[in-house]
């Protein structure tokens, strides 16, 4: 029997929990098995590489977190044949500032799931789903220009 789907629902959340609390090695962890994309073209693999593009990319402040709230929302979940599914969610990232709260980042996650050892585990995840960028400076350390 294949594990209940809500395992998916709760790895997309441990995503944005770990990311959250600057937890780059326990996301790395997630994402070991993992092929990582953008716009549909895999840029590495594995939990070395996922960990060394978070760093190269997240900024983690002096409080040991990259001050933001991630929100993952209305997932899309088809089982292809009870150890193969596809998922797509929305993600909204917030981030405290000076100024208070503000939308950093809004887009779409498009990751395939498979089953190992009785559990879902993520087998692809793709980043390239971006459709709005606000101020990214004390987000990304190479930040993308205002959307």
């Amino acid at each position: 029997m294949p594990p209940p789907v809500s395992g998916i629902t709760s790895l997309l959340h441990d995503y944005a929990r770990r990311l959250d609390a600057g937890d780059l090695g326990g996301v790395a962890t997630l994402l070991d098995r993992a092929q990582i994309l953008v716009s549909g073209r895999v840029i590495g693999s594995g939990r070395d590489f996922v960990e060394e593009f978070l760093r190269s990319a997240v900024m983690i402040h002096p409080d040991g977190t990259p001050r933001t709230r991630h929100v993952i929302a209305q997932p899309v979940i088809d089982v292809a044949d009870g150890s193969h599914a596809t998922v797509r969610s929305q993600f909204t990232v917030l981030q405290a500032g000076p100024d208070g709260a503000c939308v950093v980042m809004v887009g779409r996650h498009h990751d395939a799931m498979t089953v190992d050892d009785g559990a879902w585990r993520f087998a692809s995840r793709d980043y390239g789903d971006v459709t709005y960028v606000g101020d990214t400076s004390r987000h990304l350390r190479a930040p993308r220009e205002q959307g």
